[in-house]
């Protein structure tokens, strides 16, 4: 029993740190590095508990002994666990959160009048697995949807950390005091409690307001690039529908007094320049039409099936900016591939009822790997956490029309399939865009 006693905090702390590591990537050797950490931090633990227990009684100290503990258990998991030092350290100052506040409920447990028939050990250990329990429902598996290991704040990090120490020094300073009553206990348990739920909150949910208020300004800029360049574009196709339609039609004056090659020759060059695409909406015509002439110069065959009049209830703009990261993406993921014969893209639009299906297929190099957002991993390090403004921006007008966005990597093949709602007036919130 003393024993158990003396790892007792070692082995709470590492298992409150997985409650916030267990989603990170692994390393080679996964299970052996990780018995590896378990297997040291318990080891410091027991040394500085039973053979320098007299020297470490000091609240002072204890306190000193407590984070040498919690440097070896992050040197530990940060051997274990595929990550950069930061979110490794982060996850195990809030594993230090937690166990104290574990700790803290098992204290205010033990203020009450009737006690269980059971070890004090055994309960502080029911309690923690409780209090782990509910934290990895509410926050664990949150910050592991999030990726926090992907894209973290160094403020509110430091912030929460500098929370989690201040709280843990001031608990164990009271303690030089000597007799401490079950007044002072409760309120230093409460206070303990809603110090490090705190820090918890600014690290993990303060982080993410944060993040996406950030994104959304960032989505909101995109936006505005794309209408300016909508509107140079539908003023330059309107330019060109002008110039091409003035060109055939002095081409006809021309008609007998030069040579018939010649002629011919001209009008080839002409009607190079006349619009590839005529679907029925003047909005898609300018996106399709900019786009195939970018799949012209990269070689990429481009095929578009569908009426674009099935569309009408859109808002110009939203068209322009669907159709324009539908291509955008699927042009970066095709220019480089070989064989040539690869670069392929297909755009169908079908409308059954009240129902619009938008889907566009090409082949990747590799199959992509979906987060549990629903969108892919991105492979760019300098987008890490974001995972595309593209499809997101596509997945905020679905939504608007009362739509929804899939998307499917397989065999080689990528997939994005969109449905949008005809009937009903679009949602208009703040995420859209």
């Amino acid at each position: 029993m003393e024993f158990l006693k003396e790892i007792s905090y070692g082995a709470e702390l590492l298992a409150a740190e997985c409650i916030f590591l267990y989603a990170f990537p692994k390393r080679r050797a996964f299970v052996l590095k990780l018995f590896a950490a378990f297997v040291l931090t318990l080891s410091v633990n027991y040394l500085f508990r039973h053979f320098l227990g007299s020297v470490f009684r000091n609240p002072f100290l204890n306190f000193v002994s407590l984070l040498l503990t919690v440097l070896v258990s992050f040197f530990g998991m940060w051997f274990a666990f595929r990550a950069e030092a930061l979110p490794v350290l982060s996850s195990c100052m809030a594993g230090v959160a937690v166990q104290h506040i574990a700790y803290h409920i098992f204290r205010l447990e033990q203020q009450l009048p009737v006690q269980p028939p059971i070890e004090g050990l055994f309960i502080e250990w029911i309690v923690s697995v409780l209090v782990y329990l509910v934290l990895w429902l509410i926050l664990g598996r949150w910050v592991a949807k999030h990726r926090f290991y992907e894209d973290n704040d160094k403020r509110m990090i430091a912030v929460a950390i500098l929370i989690v120490l201040i709280c843990i020094g001031i608990t164990r300073l009271l303690r030089l005091g000597g007799h401490v009553n079950t007044y002072m206990t409760i309120c230093t348990a409460l206070y303990a409690i809603v110090c490090c739920s705190l820090a918890l909150f600014v690290e993990f949910y303060v982080h993410e307001s944060v993040r996406a208020k950030s994104e959304l300004i960032v989505l909101k800029r995109i936006n505005e690039e794309e209408r300016r360049h909508y509107e140079l574009s539908r003023e330059n196709a309107e330019q060109m529908n002008i110039k091409y339609h003035d060109l055939k039609h002095k081409l006809r004056y021309l008609e007998g007094r030069l040579p018939q090659e010649e002629l011919d020759s001209m009008r080839k060059l002409i009607d190079s320049y006349e619009r590839t695409y005529d679907t029925g909406l003047d909005v898609l015509d300018i996106v399709l039409n900019e786009k195939q002439a970018q799949c012209s110069a990269k070689s990429i065959a481009l095929t578009v099936m569908g009426n674009g009049a099935d569309l009408k209830f859109m808002q110009p703009m939203d068209v322009y900016s669907l159709f324009g990261n539908l291509m955008d993406n699927a042009i970066e993921a095709v220019k480089l591939l070989q064989p040539q014969e690869k670069r392929q893209i297909s755009l169908v639009l079908d409308r059954k009822g009240e129902f619009v299906y938008i889907s566009c297929m090409n082949y990747t190099g590799n199959d992509l790997v979906l987060a549990e957002n629903g969108l892919p991993n991105t492979t760019k390090k300098q987008e890490v956490g974001y995972h595309g403004y593209g499809l997101r921006s596509i997945r905020a007008i679905a939504e608007k029309y009362h739509g929804g966005m899939d998307i499917q990597s397989r065999h080689g093949m990528f997939g994005l399939n969109i449905y949008l709602t005809r009937s009903g007036e679009p949602i208009e919130t703040t995420e859209n865009i």
